[in-house]
């Protein structure tokens, strides 16, 4: 398939097929030294070896892979191969993409940040955000690790012990990696936990450190945001400790599909709110031990979903929750 570019988009994509041909000459000299007119010249220079195609028409072929490895990647890398890779979920959200790209997280790693998706796809061709290598779904994760050192926690007396952890008021507070604790201001029972600003306290016997083997806290409001962008395809992904929405999916969105990935010990699962429009996919997710929904479509006044396939259970609220209108918006 090929279709016809405006100006400004055609110089983009040459940009594009240049850095993906000539992956060392921009290691060495970044795009953004070269002015349009100079990325003109080259691409008319080499257009026989770059593109088949005549100039302007741009091929779906151009899209890129990029890999991102949390422990032996670098943000100042070009991302285009696994010994290449970004480090950071930042440098992703400071990226733009084009329809069919992929951008995969290497398994077995974890990213303490949030995924703000930069860009749209298109009909056909997606942007799709998963995972490489053997072993666990990367994991991305809302919550940061507060266990700490013993001399961070001061006893308070019956087994109520303390650590000044910041402002951000935590929705979920997750012990010993799998266990959602129970906010509960009598703290009496193991896993309990109450957020007075800026201390947090748990229920231990003895040290925390010693009780627990860790303990982590929601600070960051998601773990995928979607906000304003269609075409996005979300799979094989780990995502935990939101402390609102750990896929969140607001305003003009559509044709979205999340599948194979796994969701817990987080505040909400997947939300759709407001103008999102509808065509949105969910399937064959595990989604467990969430404080609130699991799936909450939340006046979304979305049509033409498809939910299918995925194991919802030991969620404090509904696994599923449809607040919206029209009440068929389901298939």
């Amino acid at each position: 398939m090929s279709f016809v570019l405006p100006a400004m988009s055609v110089v983009n994509h040459l940009k594009r097929l240049l850095q993906l041909r000539f992956p060392l000459l921009f290691q060495t000299w970044p795009l953004r030294i070269f002015p349009s007119s100079l990325l003109l010249i080259l691409s008319f220079s080499f257009l026989p070896i770059i593109s088949s195609s005549h100039f302007p028409i741009i091929s779906d072929a151009w899209s890129a892979t990029y890999y991102v490895d949390a422990t032996n990647g670098n943000d100042t890398n070009n991302g285009l191969s696994e010994s290449t890779a970004w480090k950071t979920i930042a440098k992703v959200n400071a990226s733009i993409f084009n329809p069919g790209d992929q951008i995969l997280f290497k398994s077995g790693e974890t990213w303490r940040e949030g995924l703000a998706v930069p860009s749209s796809g298109s009909n056909g061709n997606p942007i799709t955000f998963g995972a490489y290598g053997s072993g666990n779904k990367p994991k991305i994760t809302g919550a940061n690790s507060i266990l700490g050192d013993s001399g961070d926690w001061t006893n308070q007396g019956s087994n109520i012990w303390r650590k000044n952890i910041g402002t951000i008021t935590p929705n979920v507070v997750i012990f010993d990696a799998t266990v959602t604790g129970n906010n509960n201001a009598s703290l009496v029972f193991k896993f309990d936990w109450r957020f007075s600003s800026p201390n947090l306290d748990v229920y231990s016997i003895g040290n925390p450190t010693s009780y627990y083997t860790s303990i982590e806290a929601g600070q960051r409001n998601y773990a995928i945001q979607l906000w304003l962008k269609s075409y996005i395809t979300i799979q094989n992904l780990d995502l935990r400790g939101a402390n609102d929405r750990t896929i969140d999916i607001y305003s003009t969105n559509d044709h979205h599909k999340i599948q194979n990935c796994n969701i817990q010990n987080t505040f909400m699962g997947i939300v759709a709110s407001d103008k999102v429009t509808g065509n949105i996919t969910i399937e064959n997710n595990a989604i467990h031990d969430t404080v609130e929904y699991g799936i909450l479509f939340a006046h979304a006044q979305a049509t033409n979903n498809t939910i299918s396939g995925n194991t919802i259970y030991n969620n404090l609220g509904s696994g599923l929750n449809n607040q919206q209108f029209p009440l068929y918006a389901f298939k």
